[in-house]
């Protein structure tokens, strides 16, 4: 049995306080852990085209069903808009992708 497995996407301010609040290591070891399990993760939990526009969500952790529909899209290889929604991590380049979402969100605090 083949699984899809993803993390859904949070809007980019409930990712910050993640951040601020210093949790950054929990979400690395959460992510590292799936992929151990799976072998590889869609991470949609990222700072992306889609978690920093507030319309698509109704609140902070809750996304409208055209969110759930580009996701269904992503998991099927399916070529969306919101290119950077989505990323597959697996071990080879889990450290390069934690780097790219702690570097996104140091840029943002700025």
């Amino acid at each position: 049995t083949d699984f899809i497995v993803y993390v859904t996407p949070v809007t980019e301010p409930l990712l910050r306080l993640l951040y601020e609040q210093e949790r950054l290591p929990d979400y690395t070891h959460w992510i590292g852990e799936i992929i151990d399990v799976f072998g590889g993760v869609y991470n949609f939990m990222t700072i992306n085209e889609v978690t920093t526009n507030m319309d698509r969500f109704y609140d902070a952790h809750h996304f409208y069903s055209e969110v759930g529909n580009v996701i269904a899209a992503r998991l099927q290889d399916e070529e969306i808009e919101e290119a950077d929604f989505g990323e597959w991590v697996t071990e080879e380049t889990f450290e390069e992708h934690i780097e790219e979402v702690r570097q996104s969100l140091e840029a943002e605090a700025q």
